[in-house]
């Protein structure tokens, strides 16, 4: 990755009319030009980027905040939103006829931009799949339990809607949990590590056990939505998020295996919805749901340069992953 950053006129930094937001045509490029790849995949989509693009306009950059900072963040969240949404519609097609009409998009009107210069191009996108259950319904595959290896995994969300969808713990024991429906998680070298959801009490509780026995780490008395990968949990399907980062991602696992198996267990004992997504290359399944296509990754080239910075550097976009834990947006039970 190359990068290059330079501040030229610290003193113009937010009061320029050529600022990054406010009534800057140039900067609302890039939001037009999502709207354009959002049409691609449904008028609802439409309408989140105009929702958008009129908070950017009203509101603009907060003030103290980071000009290069903000423009990536603003990238990675609207290419980041389109890989999701284009991933949930099974389309990666779409994600990557988006991306190319954005780049010739702004190439046709940089002339407009007012002293603004914005060019994103995508240099690599690697392949995926997805596998996910859009009803709420138990968790079985065609046979009952499943599992698929993979070489990682990313956005492995799981919703369920009330704690009465869960099984019925009297403590949080290895005996006691044995039943409830859990996610096994194996390195080639045969470690495992376990994140289980259960009810306990009038609770849904979330618990994992790195070989050292369970341990609870989140309870909660109503809907809940759990991203295994980033540990973050959502409790009210909107996009706050109510805790990060809950426990050590398969802390006990070697971090350089070359395969993992994760596999569903006791999956009749859990009702709500579901969605992980691998790579591509070495994806197996056993017993699993039918895997659709889906974009695992992809990174940007991204080049700005305004009167107070000149900028390039890459962006790679995939939510919700080990090395990137910025989900975006949480599934949820009861909703979509």
């Amino acid at each position: 990755m190359s990068s290059r950053n330079q501040q030229k006129n610290s003193g113009q930094y937010w009061q320029t009319q050529q600022g990054l937001y406010g009534q800057n045509r140039g900067q609302l490029i890039l939001i037009s030009v999502i709207t354009l790849g959002i049409l691609l995949i449904g008028i609802t989509l439409v309408l989140n980027g105009f929702l958008f693009a009129e908070s950017m306009e009203s509101e603009g950059v907060p003030e103290g905040g980071n000009e290069i900072e903000s423009v990536q963040q603003m990238v990675y969240t609207e290419y980041g939103e389109l890989l999701i949404r284009s991933n949930r519609h099974g389309s990666g097609d779409d994600f990557g006829n988006a991306t190319t009409q954005a780049k010739n998009a702004i190439r046709m009107q940089e002339s407009d931009s007012q002293g603004q210069i914005l060019r994103i191009s995508k240099v690599d996108e690697r392949s995926g799949r997805q596998i996910r259950q859009t009803n709420e319904k138990n968790f079985n595959g065609p046979t009952g339990d499943w599992s698929i290896n993979a070489t990682d995994v990313r956005r492995f969300q799981i919703a369920v809607n009330q704690p009465s969808d869960l099984h019925d713990v009297d403590s949080i024991t290895s005996t006691e949990l044995s039943d409830a429906f859990h996610i096994n998680i194996t390195d080639d070298s045969g470690e495992v590590w376990t994140v289980y959801v259960a009810k306990h009490g009038s609770d849904a509780v979330i618990a994992v056990d790195g070989g050292s026995g369970p341990t609870e780490q989140y309870e909660a008395d109503d809907s809940l939505t759990l991203d295994v990968v980033t540990g973050s949990v959502n409790e009210t399907g909107t996009e706050s998020v109510d805790e990060v980062n809950t426990y050590d991602y398969a802390s006990n696992l070697d971090a350089s295996s070359s395969k993992y198996t994760i596999s569903f267990k006791n999956t009749n004992n859990i009702e709500g919805k579901y969605t992980l997504t691998v790579p591509e290359g070495g994806f197996e399944k056993s017993g699993s749901p039918d895997p659709k296509n889906a974009v695992y990754s992809s990174t940007f080239d991204l080049i700005y340069e305004s009167s107070g910075y000149d900028y390039e550097g890459e962006i790679r976009i995939a939510p919700c992953s080990r090395s990137d834990t910025r989900c975006l947006s949480y599934i949820r039970a009861g909703g979509t």
